[in-house]
This record gives structure tokens, C-alpha cells and sequence, in this order.
């Protein structure tokens, strides 16, 4: 991956392109980062079922980390006009793996921004609820019908999700969702989805609060 990501940026940085040529490019480089990704997210499935994957727990700020994914998706919100709230308060720490957290808070807002059509909403909403603090990631998009809202979190399962002109919306690895659930789980956590088709869908799941 990296000789072609290397060969992708010498190409564009030292021969100059046509305009029929640079699409091609682009292409190449999108195809190998879904490769890419979906090597990684095999290697991660892989070790949270053989129960190798352990976790580097500290005091994490979450309200921080989750702003540090949303400026890391700006380019993408700002591409379809969407418009991102946070609703985070005055946030306890979190006792989490911050790598592990943000893979599954950047999994669930890609996801938002993904199926969320031009000019929609998404929200993020934290809060402390006894000894857990509650994460919701909310949008406006799509949906999810509801015989396949028990399947998203099981392993390369993929709905066939439609957007508003009819055409198949791009496709994932199908493992973004099943990680997160494992690794809410290794969390000591929980994390489902409410979603009315047409109206959007709303993710929540849990995570303890640092001592």
C-alpha cells in the first residue's frame, strides 16, 4: 500500500497530468486506501475475536477527542453542506483506550456523514449518567429499515442503503460497525441504534468514567 500511495503522489507532484489522466489517478488511490482500510479492519476484527486485542486505559477527555475526529471530517461536511452540533456540557474523563475510542466514534460519524444526504444534520450529544457517560451520534439521513437493525453489528454485513435518487450509496468493508461493538464490549460498555427509514438514525452506546 505504501509503493502505491508513494507512486500515486510522485505521479501527481512530477508529470503533469491531463484531464483525462487525473481521474484515473484519483481512482487508484481511492481503491487502494478501501483496500487499505479494509486490511485493517480484517487484522482488528481478527484480534478482537481471538482475544489479542488489549486495551491501553487512561483518563481520556472526551469532549476533545471527539472534536479533534469532527476537524479531521470537516473537508468531507463541508463537501455535502452538512451542518454538526455537539452537545457535550461539562464532560467527567472517560476511562478508555483513546485509540480504541476514537475508531469507533470516527466509524459512527463517517458513518452519519456517509448516509446523510446534501444539507443535513448531524448531532453528537455526551452526557454522565451514574458511573458511564452516555454517547449519542444522531443524523437525518436514510435510515435503517428495521429487519436489518439487528444484523448492522455482525460481521461484513452491509445494507443495501439507497439515496434519495434512487442509486446505491457507497460501500464500506461491512467490519466498521461489528469493531465498534467489540470494542464498546471490551469497554465494559453497550452500543445499539434506533432509526426510523426516511428519518435518520441514532447511535448510542456507553463508556466508563475514570475513577
Amino acid at each position: 500500500m505504501t509503493a502505491i500511495f508513494g507512486s500515486c503522489e510522485m505521479l501527481a507532484e512530477d508529470f503533469p497530468l491531463s484531464e483525462e489522466q487525473g481521474p484515473y489517478l484519483s481512482l487508484i488511490k481511492s481503491s487502494a486506501g478501501h483496500i487499505h482500510h479494509l486490511i485493517e479492519d480484517i487484522l482488528d476484527f481478527s484480534r478482537l475475536e481471538a482475544g489479542k486485542l488489549e486495551l491501553r486505559l487512561e483518563a481520556v477527555d472526551f469532549a476533545a477527542l471527539a472534536n479533534e475526529i469532527i476537524e479531521l471530517l470537516t473537508p468531507l461536511l463541508r463537501e455535502k453542506k452538512l451542518r454538526l452540533s455537539t452537545h457535550f456540557g461539562n464532560l467527567p474523563l472517560v476511562l478508555a483506550d483513546p485509540v480504541r475510542l476514537r475508531q469507533v466514534l470516527l466509524n459512527l460519524l463517517s458513518n452519519a456523514v456517509k448516509f446523510t444526504s446534501l444539507e443535513g444534520n448531524i448531532e453528537i450529544a455526551a452526557k454522565a449518567e451514574s458511573s458511564i457517560l452516555l454517547v449519542e451520534v444522531r443524523d437525518d439521513g436514510i435510515g435503517i429499515p428495521p429487519e436489518y437493525q439487528g444484523e448492522i453489528f455482525e460481521r461484513f454485513k452491509q445494507v443495501r442503503q439507497l439515496n434519495p435518487k434512487g442509486t446505491r450509496i457507497q460501500k464500506g468493508t461491512g467490519l466498521g460497525l461489528p469493531i465498534s461493538r467489540f470494542l464498546v464490549e471490551l469497554h465494559g460498555g453497550k452500543i445499539d441504534v434506533d432509526s426510523i427509514p426516511g428519518e435518520g438514525a441514532t447511535f448510542h452506546f456507553s463508556i466508563p468514567l475514570a475513577p
